[in-house]
C-alpha cells in the first residue's frame, strides 16, 4: 500500500500534464483495495464452505498423475528447502499476485485505457469461476495431504480419501492469474520478458512450497483460457456494436460537412 502512494506520488509530480489522471488511478486505487480485500474474504469463506460440503479429496489420483512427470513438486521442494534464500523467495512470490494484477491493471490505465475495464472484468471471473470445480474435484495439495513433503512417499494405490484440508487445488489460481498476468503485458516487449519471468518463477514457487501439484497446473491452461474468452468476449461483443453506430454518425456527420462546404 505504502509503495503504491509512493509511486503516485512520484508520478504526480514526474508528470505535471497528466495529474488529472494520477489523481483518477490513486482514487481507484484506494477504492479496489478494500473491495479486492472483501471479494478475497468472500472467496475464503465460500472456500471454506466447500471445504465442509466435500470432505473426500483425490490428492492421490492427482499424486499418480505427477509421478508420470517425475513428481515435480517433491523434488522442487526439497531443492527449494536446501536454501533458506530460496525458501524466503517462495513465500514472498506466492504472496504476489494481488500486487500484480493491481500493476498490470495501472499500466492498462495510463497506456491503454480503452481496455482497462476487460482487465479488471478477466481478474475477477478469474477468482470466482473456479469454485464449481474445487466443488466437483476437491483437491488440496502435497503440503497437505502427505505429512513429510517434500520427502517422497512410498508406494501409494490411488483412492479418494478423506480429511479437512482445503480443496482449492486444481485449477491453481497462482497459475492461472501469472498466465493472465503474462498475457495481459505480452503486446510489449518489456512485458514479455517480465511476464515470462513472471510465470515461470509462480510455477516453481507453487510446486516447490507444497500448495500444487503439477496436474494443477496444466488444468489452469484451458482454464486461463476460458476466463480469457469470458472478460474479453462482453468487450467485443460490445464493441462490435457500439462500433457501426459511430460509423454512421460519423460518416453521416461527413457527408453533411461535404454538402455544406459543396454549395
Amino acid at each position: 500500500m505504502l509503495g503504491a502512494l509512493l509511486f503516485f506520488a512520484i508520478l504526480w509530480f514526474a508528470a505535471p500534464g497528466d495529474r488529472k489522471r494520477t489523481e483518477i488511478m490513486l482514487a481507484t486505487y484506494i477504492v479496489a483495495m478494500p473491495v479486492l480485500l472483501f471479494a478475497e474474504t468472500v472467496l475464503v469463506w465460500t472456500v471454506t464452505q466447500i471445504t465442509w460440503l466435500r470432505k473426500v479429496r483425490y490428492d492421490l489420483y492427482a499424486y499418480k498423475f505427477d509421478q508420470w512427470l517425475g513428481s515435480p513438486s517433491f523434488v522442487l521442494g526439497r531443492w527449494v528447502a536446501r536454501s533458506r534464500v530460496l525458501s524466503f523467495a517462495a513465500v514472498e512470490i506466492y504472496a504476489t499476485p494481488l500486487l500484480v494484477m493491481l500493476a498490470v491493471y495501472t499500466i492498462y490505465f495510463y497506456w491503454a485505457p480503452q481496455e482497462h475495464q476487460a482487465v479488471i472484468r478477466t481478474f475477477f471471473i478469474s477468482l470466482f469461476a473456479q469454485l464449481p470445480i474445487y466443488l466437483a474435484f476437491p483437491v488440496c495439495g502435497p503440503r497437505f495431504a502427505f505429512r513429510d513433503f517434500p520427502r517422497q512417499p512410498g508406494p501409494i494405490t490411488a483412492h479418494p480419501i478423506v480429511f479437512s484440508g482445503c480443496p482449492n487445488g486444481i485449477p491453481s489460481i497462482h497459475a492461472t492469474l501469472a498466465f493472465l498476468c503474462a498475457a495481459f503485458l505480452w503486446r510489449w516487449k518489456a512485458g514479455k520478458v517480465i511476464g515470462s519471468i513472471y510465470v515461470v518463477a509462480t510455477l516453481i514457487t507453487i510446486m516447490a512450497n507444497g500448495e500444487h501439484y503439477a496436474l494443477d497446473l496444466i488444468c489452469a491452461v484451458p482454464y486461463t483460457w476460458l476466463v480469457w474468452k469470458l472478460g474479453h468476449g462482453w468487450g467485443h461483443r460490445k464493441a462490435a456494436v457500439v462500433s457501426p453506430a459511430v460509423d454512421r454518425d460519423s460518416s453521416s456527420a461527413w457527408s453533411e460537412e461535404t454538402a455544406v462546404s459543396t454549395s
